[in-house]
């Protein structure tokens, strides 16, 4: 487990992910007198949860004196919350991703799932039923939890370091991240990543998670970044030239899909299955679920 030290008492952990597509995960830690600041908390097995405490511990930050700051629903982001909860943190979160989190394990995850995939065309087997038990197995969050809902431009003060909260949806509906003015430092999250182009998925014709992510972009881009700290892969500078790069992806993706489409009219199924996505994937029809359904909402 990689610790860096970005500034004065503000860190950076790399915790190892075993996923396909994510090798690791940034967990931000800014220790403060009194109170700690913890920024998302990757996930994974107890053993990689005690090394994460032990790495905690030995830079003097103890969870019941700390604030638990989640950018996003996504499980690498919150895969020991409940824990970290349990020890004594306190969550912090968007109401938007909160509850988008519950929705998850609730009972209607099934109907909304089956419904996304008839309207993509989706051939609905075994396969997908195996879906719901896996995200089952990882979304554990309660209705007791208490989460303190984050505001737009909120401030968090720790350890003379003053962050502001930027809502910056797209990637999820309620995607968080931070702003410190003055010295320029930017907690990105997974919006905007240094090689790699966040998922943005839909599930309804009506939703345009696109235009809220590209809006996103435009708002960061007025600020004034020195560096950025993003939740996959290093801290890099050109924040502005990054974001120009993830408006050309997504204006190049735009138009390939328009291509697939002068051949004739295809289902989001189809039209997922031919489109040339830029991480190495196996044949589409072979993918599981969970990854058809992650490029079908893109396309979508």
């Amino acid at each position: 487990m990689l610790l860096e030290e970005i500034r004065k008492d503000f860190y950076r952990l790399v915790i190892p992910l075993n996923m396909e597509s994510l090798r690791s995960v940034n967990v931000y830690a800014i220790k403060g007198p009194d109170l700690s600041l913890i920024v998302d908390t990757g996930m994974g097995t107890d053993e990689v949860f005690f090394q994460f405490l032990e790495v905690l511990r030995s830079l003097g930050i103890r969870l019941e004196r700390s604030l638990l700051l989640i950018t996003h629903f996504h499980i690498d982001h919150f895969g020991f919350a409940k824990k970290m909860e349990g020890m004594g943190a306190k969550i912090l979160m968007s109401k938007k991703d909160w509850e988008r989190a519950k929705r998850i394990r609730s009972s209607t995850l099934k109907e909304e799932v089956i419904s996304f995939l008839a309207l993509c065309g989706c051939p609905i087997d075994r396969q997908t039923f195996s879906f719901f038990d896996e995200v089952d197995s990882i979304y554990d969050m309660e209705d007791k939890n208490t989460v303190h809902f984050l505001s737009p431009n909120e401030r968090i003060e720790i350890g003379g370091y003053v962050f502001l909260v930027f809502f910056t949806p797209g990637h999820t509906p309620g995607h968080v991240t931070l702003y410190e003015p003055k010295l320029g430092l930017y907690i990105s999250g997974d919006h905007i990543l240094k090689d790699i182009s966040p998922t943005v998925q839909a599930r309804k014709v009506e939703d345009d998670p696109l235009k809220d992510y590209l809006t996103s972009l435009r708002n960061i881009s007025r600020l004034s970044i020195n560096l950025a700290l993003p939740s996959h892969g290093d801290p890099f500078l050109q924040v502005k030239k990054r974001i120009g790069e993830l408006f050309i992806h997504h204006r190049k993706r735009l138009k390939e899909i328009f291509q697939i489409l002068e051949g004739g009219a295809k289902t989001i199924y189809e039209i997922a299955s031919l489109v040339k996505w830029e991480i190495g994937m196996a044949d589409f029809y072979e993918l599981p679920i969970m990854h058809k359904i992650f490029a079908m909402g893109e396309a979508l």
